[in-house]
């Protein structure tokens, strides 16, 4: 089946998927194969709001040497002048069959129809109208599986139009959300007042967090000003955000572990905007640290080797490269990095600190050995001066 292409708002996204899950589910239960909504692109719109392109695919519509091609709603007016199509996707009627009347080819009578099917037959390409009530009389038996796929169908393609115009009450549920676009609306907002996490905004009426102010303008109506919207350029920078999380290792910890699994979906729970969010402070914290590791002396230590082996007490003689304050979950803590005379580099976590460039002798046990940004170190515990 060829694609048939809709443009919907991203903010709308979420839900629109939200929607097409549940008719998903009921299809299943009633036996019906599913069809999927599939994300050609996006673009940004003239007053700056992100647009997505998506597709619908399935499997046609046939039965018995038949393709079901569309439904004809024939309203009020029976003449067919103001019929609502709803083709099959791929499927593409012509200007005198979207105002065929409400007329059976089958029984030929003359009567009010709600709606009428139009197929196409497999062997000559012919077209025929049928009527919903002759459906059965016309293929001699009931083909519930066609009416109820025509309907699923439909009823798919119906949510999709009304996601293209969505109204206030259409994005006011807020139970799913495009992950891409919301973390657009993020970097608006760590751009315009930096990150905000939800314990610095706690207890502070005056503060508000990143994903707060993040969700405020996603959904708020009447629309935002464009200046409040993502730009294509911020929209490309969260799909970077997205594809690096993605690298990251997700057995490091649970914290890893939330953000990489949201990471690989296009549309996330409402309540995970929070761990969501947080994927722009990682994706930043690794840009500072890749600068600084490009702006980072000559001689660092790129021919380190790892040093011991797991919780032995080493005695070493090294070089401070630097030593900085850190704030934890439990207090305050030191990182502080060291280079012995082998070129081997060695990292403390805990309260051990030494001006940089002071030579001294220490004492530490190896915790564990990890490559980090390239560079093998050795990271030592329980380190004091010797």
């Amino acid at each position: 089946m060829e694609k048939q292409l809709f443009e919907v708002p991203a903010i709308a996204m979420g839900e629109l998927q939200f929607k097409l899950d549940k008719l998903s589910k009921k299809a299943k239960k009633a036996g019906t194969s599913d069809i999927k909504l599939i994300r050609v692109g996006r673009r940004t719109d003239k007053d700056g709001s992100q647009i997505c392109i998506v597709a619908i695919e399935g499997e046609p519509v046939k039965y018995e040497g038949y393709t079901f091609l569309a439904r004809l709603d024939h309203n009020v007016d029976p003449s067919g002048e103001s019929n609502l199509v709803y083709s099959m996707p791929g499927e593409e009627l012509t200007e005198a069959q979207r105002s065929l009347g409400a007329n059976c080819e089958h029984c030929g009578w003359k009567r009010r129809r709600k709606d009428t099917f139009l197929m196409r037959k497999d062997d000559d390409g012919s077209f025929l109208q049928v009527g919903r009530t002759c459906l059965k009389d016309f293929f001699g038996h009931d083909p519930a599986e066609l009416v109820r796929r025509a309907q699923y169908i439909t009823r798919v393609i119906d949510e999709v139009r009304r996601a293209e115009h969505p109204a206030e009450a259409y994005l006011s549920n807020r139970r799913t959300v495009d992950l891409a676009t919301f973390l657009g609306y993020t970097l608006v907002a760590v751009g315009a007042y930096g990150w905000v996490s939800g314990k610095e905004a706690f207890g502070d009426p005056d503060r508000h967090s990143s994903r707060d102010m993040a969700c405020d303008a996603m959904f708020r109506w009447p629309r935002p000003d464009p200046a409040e919207r993502p730009s294509s350029e911020q929209m490309e920078t969260a799909d970077k955000v997205i594809e690096y999380i993605l690298t990251l290792d997700p057995k490091r910890s649970d914290f890893n572990f939330n953000i990489t699994q949201l990471a690989k979906l296009e549309v996330i729970d409402y309540k995970a905007t929070g761990i969501a969010a947080a994927m722009i402070f990682c994706y930043n914290r690794h840009l500072e640290q890749e600068a600084a590791k490009a702006s980072a002396p000559k001689d660092e230590p790129a021919n380190s080797e790892y040093v011991g082996t797991e919780k032995e007490r080493l005695t070493l003689d090294v070089t401070i490269l630097s030593s900085r304050v850190q704030e934890g979950q439990f207090g305050y803590y030191n990182i502080t990095r060291m280079l012995d005379a082998a070129g081997n580099l060695f990292v403390s976590f805990g309260q051990y600190s030494e001006d940089t460039g002071a030579k001294v002798t220490v004492r530490g046990t190896v915790k564990r050995h990890q490559d980090f940004n390239g560079v093998k170190q050795t990271v030592l515990n329980r380190v004091m001066a010797a």
